[in-house]
């Protein structure tokens, strides 16, 4: 299986994979390596979701949430920490806006319901769109939606205790990172500084879920 070729040439131990177009909330080894995949799937033409997990990892599931064709949670024990692994589909432009409401609203709720101490890692493709066709579909400029998930993830991190290692990015010494060619990249803290100040936000708003939420919210064109 080209994956799990894949996964052995970039010594990956967990795989998130998007428009598997398998049928069925199955589970199921698919090689002689040991290699373990979870999925969840509604049609052999469209959408279907899944998780690939090495032999080292595959025995420390301790559970699995498959919601719809688009979204598939494992949980899994990781050096006595609990890892959440997510692969999820978004919508793709030209569906109708009730099933891409659904489909946030459902990630929202699942992140949300994962305890504190849990770490969380999503894999997955949010089918991002640029260009004029942005008029054409009703769907806000690309680079708006970014925006406004770097700041949700932002809020996510400063509601979280100080101890939490989620919170370690905020303290992250770059110093000693060795520096390609040409024009530096920002770091991700000098991004949230610039979408503060564009939007003329105060970090400590971040408390306040409900008003953060509406305040970094891009609505798309009607």
């Amino acid at each position: 299986m080209e994956l799990i070729d894949i996964m052995i040439h970039r010594k990956l131990n967990i795989l998130c994979i998007q428009k598997t177009k398998w049928v069925g909330d199955k589970a199921k080894e698919i090689d002689s390596l040991g290699f373990k995949l979870w999925y969840s799937g509604r049609s052999r033409t469209r959408n279907g979701v899944g998780v690939i997990i090495d032999k080292s990892l595959k025995d420390n599931v301790i559970k699995i949430n498959r919601i719809g064709d688009r979204i598939i949670a494992l949980k899994i024990v990781v050096d006595d920490k609990i890892v959440n692994i997510i692969s999820a589909y978004a919508p793709q432009v030209g569906l109708d806006m009730s099933s891409k409401l659904n489909f946030w609203n459902d990630l929202e709720e699942l992140i949300q319901n994962i305890p504190l101490r849990e770490r969380v890692f999503i894999g997955g493709d949010l089918n991002g769109h640029v260009g004029r066709e942005v008029e054409k579909v009703g769907v806000a400029p690309v680079k708006d939606k970014i925006r406004e998930s770097r700041l949700r993830w932002f809020g996510h991190i400063k509601r979280r205790p100080c101890d939490d290692p989620v919170r370690r990015v905020e303290v992250l010494d770059l110093t000693y990172v060795k520096k390609g060619r040409g024009r530096p990249k920002k770091t991700w803290l000098e991004n949230i500084r610039n979408d503060l100040s564009l939007l003329d936000l105060n970090e400590n708003l971040t408390f306040n879920r409900t008003q953060w939420r509406k305040r970094i919210h891009v609505a798309d064109p009607t």
